[in-house]
């Protein structure tokens, strides 16, 4: 059975209310934090699915999207959303599936197809006005909050803020990981001085998060944006669908 990642509204809407006189069977997903955007999309395709009388998907949220794609790969799973990165991770048994090696990887890949695509949002950093990161250019010596323990968003974090402040998680700052449905708990209870995560904008975290006190939020500088390394960066194979180089945000934004 050919197994799904990548979801989008439209696609949704068009293909599932035109298979309405299917039979309607039973399905499972797997999505990230239901306040984000690929929560929001895996869980309005099981309101499409189940209004069209097509299919019950029972919806996981919170989950690390590496490790979902694994599961769908292998039929543990139907569906599941994911950067584009992580199929072409596992068709090479590459990153988070070396273990698995390429014979592996590649037959699993091979199931998978691409039901629709969206935009997660892109990569900022963000602080509370209290914290004394004031900007990237800050960074040093602190504990920043990047993404979960494994996976595409964590390693771009990585890869954005190595682009524009020249350090490395574990070298120049504290890299601190704990899984999405923990992130606006993380966000307010001190735990870093600054959060370097993929926000889409409003973005749901953010939103929950400035309860706690006012927050700034940063963009990749236009000169960090525009320079070698991150244009090699942004043409790397596949360009994932949650790069914040793909489209800046305004350079300094009050939530």
């Amino acid at each position: 059975m050919t197994k799904f990642f990548s979801m989008t509204a439209a696609f949704a809407a068009a293909g599932l209310i035109a298979g309405a006189a299917s039979a309607q069977v039973n399905l499972t997903a797997e999505t990230a934090n239901a306040a984000g955007v690929p929560g929001n999309t895996v869980l309005a395709l099981g309101e499409f699915a189940s209004a069209a009388g097509v299919a019950d998907i029972q919806v996981a949220t919170g989950q690390t999207l590496t490790n979902s794609i694994q599961n769908t790969a292998e039929g543990k799973t139907d569906i599941t959303a994911a950067p584009f990165i992580l199929p072409f991770l596992l068709s090479k048994g590459a990153g988070p599936y070396a273990k698995l090696g390429p014979e592996k990887g590649a037959e699993l890949a091979s199931g998978l197809s691409v039901l629709y695509t969206y935009r997660l949002g892109v990569f900022t950093l963000s602080a509370y006005d209290t914290s004394p990161v004031k900007g990237w250019g800050d960074l040093e010596g602190k504990t920043v909050y990047n993404g979960p323990p494994r996976g595409a968003a964590l390693t771009n974090a990585r890869g954005v803020a190595k682009i524009v402040s020249g350090l490395d998680d574990g070298d120049g700052y504290t890299g601190l990981q704990v899984n999405w449905d923990q992130a606006v708990k993380t966000m307010t209870d001190g735990s870093a001085d600054a959060f370097v995560l993929p926000s889409s904008f409003p973005d749901g975290r953010h939103t929950a998060a400035v309860a706690a006190g006012g927050m700034t939020m940063w963009s990749m500088p236009k000169d960090a944006f525009e320079g070698e390394a991150a244009q090699k960066y942004m043409r790397r194979p596949p360009v994932p669908a949650l790069s914040s180089c793909r489209s800046p945000m305004p350079r300094r934004q009050k939530v």
